[in-house]
């Protein structure tokens, strides 16, 4: 039998003479001693080796190092430090180490949310450039259309006015090139025509109303037609996009003089109509915008002149039928007296020409 003695020696020896055989802990096979159950093999082995030296006196030489080396490790575990890596930390040494490896998992564990929520913001962000990009599209494809529809509205206006062969003689037309000339000549008479007092008019007759004159009133339809050429001159898309504002209040001056102009003949559906082609106004304050103002006030009396008249024609017409003739006549003055039109006069002669059976 061959085995290694204390000084690492190979030794031999004869079978005959070896009474019992005890393997010795390999220490540099243990590399980690943490809990109760790791250190229970090398107290198991101590206990072993301590009874073949009780037993064998004459093994003593062999065994007591091992046994002093097992005592040295139990004694070191038993006061608190621990082996790792093939290396005992004493239990200061073990605990900081602890607390280094808890630290170190806790650093990484925050690097990990840091990562995760840094990952969640990038998503969040590209999300949002998404949908602001989406929004952008749709208020760019918006405002495409929106602006296709007031080129759309623009031509087929002027187009119907040019149709219809609504020219006014009076005033002279000017041929404008630019964007500028066009905006200067509005805003010369959109301020001329403001501080005349047919501009800010608060009605409540249509006796009252106040007619530009005739050299302001011709001058608005003479501006209206220059627009409408330079518009077609320029381009719609241009005229649009670049000179709107322009185009609205030259709208604004038109409408006016137009309303203006019908209620005075009596004509109360037409100056609806032109007041209409405004946006209603009723909250325009007089002092900054005094023609919306005066175009709020005519849409309102004739609103109201075109409401009376139609139940005095009304009441003239169930008269007529019911064999009043003279008292429908007088339904029908009454309705002239709120407003003179001129359709009143003829439903008169109707009524009369009926009742003589004509």
């Amino acid at each position: 039998m061959c085995f290694i003695d204390l000084k690492g020696k190979r030794r031999s020896v004869d079978n005959r003479l070896v009474v019992k055989t005890v393997e010795f802990v390999d220490f540099s096979s243990i590399t980690e001693i943490l809990s109760e159950n790791a250190l229970s093999p090398l107290a198991e082995e101590r206990d072993l080796l301590a009874d073949v030296a009780a037993h064998y006196p004459q093994s003593r030489t062999y065994i007591e190092p091992y046994l002093k080396r097992l005592d040295a490790d139990l004694s070191r575990f038993r006061a608190g430090a621990r082996k790792l890596k093939g290396r005992w930390f004493s239990a200061e040494e073990y605990k900081a180490l602890l607390a280094s490896e808890a630290a170190a998992r806790a650093a990484g564990v925050r690097r990990l949310e840091d990562e995760r929520q840094a990952a969640e913001q990038k998503a969040a962000e590209e999300r949002a450039i998404a949908a602001r990009h989406t929004q952008d599209e749709a208020a760019e494809a918006k405002r495409k259309q929106d602006l296709q529809g007031a080129v759309d509205l623009r031509r087929s206006t002027d187009d119907r006015v040019d149709s219809a062969g609504a020219t006014h003689t009076g005033g002279r037309s000017h041929l404008v090139n630019t964007v500028p000339e066009y905006k200067a000549r509005v805003q010369l008479l959109w301020a001329e025509v403001s501080r005349d007092p047919a501009a800010t008019q608060t009605l409540t007759s249509w006796r009252e109303v106040k007619e530009f004159p005739v050299r302001l009133s011709d001058n608005i339809h003479a501006l209206a037609e220059t627009a409408r050429s330079f518009r077609r001159a320029i381009g719609y898309e241009v005229a649009v996009t670049q000179c709107e504002t322009e185009n609205t209040k030259v709208d604004v001056l038109l409408a006016t003089d137009t309303a203006i102009q019908a209620l005075k003949k009596g004509d109360a559906a037409a100056a609806i109509q032109a007041a209409n082609g405004i946006g209603s106004s009723s909250s325009a304050d007089p002092r900054r915008d005094p023609l919306r103002s005066t175009l709020s006030s005519i849409r309102e009396l004739s609103s109201r002149l075109e409401a009376e008249v139609g139940k005095h024609l009304d009441n003239a017409t169930r008269l007529a039928a019911e064999g009043h003739p003279s008292d429908a006549v007088k339904e029908c003055n009454i309705a002239y007296q709120v407003l003179p039109d001129p359709k009143i006069q003829k439903r008169i002669k109707e009524i009369q020409k009926d009742s003589l059976g004509l």
